[in-house]
């Protein structure tokens, strides 16, 4: 039980941290919020995502702990990643009044 405490706290601390600082350098990278590259930038990670959180309900021994806790932490990683671009993109759409 000490075990899976440990690991999972490590991992969603570490991976949402990481997903949101790098998000930025990223998005920056490919133009930034309003550049045409934005949204497919996102649709790639979010695509990352979903290949990170599919495989996870296949793995039900204890024997897998560890390639889950990979998985999960690679989900919580990409979603961290998506959330700043896409709230930026969403927020440049509406219009001023």
């Amino acid at each position: 039980m000490n075990q899976v405490t440990t690991y999972f706290s490590a991992t969603s601390i570490t991976a949402p941290i990481f997903g949101a600082v790098l998000s930025g350098p990223i998005t920056t990278k490919v133009g930034g919020i309003k550049s045409k590259w934005a949204l497919p930038t996102c649709l790639i990670i979010g695509v990352f995502a979903i290949c990170c959180a599919l495989p996870v309900t296949y793995y039900t021994d204890e024997e897998d702990f560890l390639i889950v806790i990979g998985l999960l932490w690679g989900l919580l990683f990409f979603g961290a990643m998506i959330l700043p671009a896409l709230t930026g993109i969403m927020l440049d759409s509406v219009p001023d009044t």
